[in-house]
């Protein structure tokens, strides 16, 4: 009889400690929000330019403020680009000119440039662009709108940068 006792009585703390099944549809929502709520917080730090792509783009402002010309601001698409050809040039240690209309889907621009450089810095690279009369002209050119900045460094600690300018429509 005892065992007869505690089984109901087990079979009833089970029963009540067991949390009723939730709404249909409710617990998959839960599991996606785990999910994608680190995905989301990677995604929007992905999206903000890196100090050393950050440094590069104030260089080009500071060039135009003081040729009289107007600020340009970032935009993501374009930055991924340079980012992505400043990496390839570093893990190659080889300097060229991407494929400018390559990587720029779903942004209406009227005219693109790039400037492509290496040097013991982003200093250095910049100040090696402004004594160039073609890549001086390409940053100081009042017709860009936005500007994609990037920046690596090489395996011989050479660092690169590439500057893509767009004239968006």
């Amino acid at each position: 009889m005892t065992i007869s006792t505690r089984a109901p009585r087990l079979a009833a703390i089970t029963r009540r400690s067991a949390r009723p099944a939730p709404p249909a549809g409710r617990r998959p929502k839960r599991r996606m929000a785990l999910v994608l709520g680190p995905l989301l917080v990677l995604g929007l730090a992905a999206c903000q330019p890196s100090a050393e792509q950050e440094s590069v783009r104030s260089l080009v402002n500071e060039s135009r403020g003081a040729h009289g010309v107007h600020a340009i601001g970032d935009e993501l698409i374009v930055r991924y680009k340079a980012q992505k050809w400043a990496e390839h040039l570093a893990a190659t240690g080889t300097l060229s000119h991407s494929k400018l209309s390559a990587d720029l889907d779903g942004l209406a621009w009227g005219a693109v440039a790039e400037n492509v450089g290496r040097g013991t810095s982003i200093a250095s690279v910049h100040k090696s662009y402004m004594a160039s009369p073609g890549h001086r002209a390409n940053i100081l050119d009042r017709r860009w709108d936005r500007v994609g900045t990037g920046h690596a460094v090489g395996r011989d600690g050479r660092t690169y940068t590439v500057q893509v300018f767009v004239d968006l429509r």
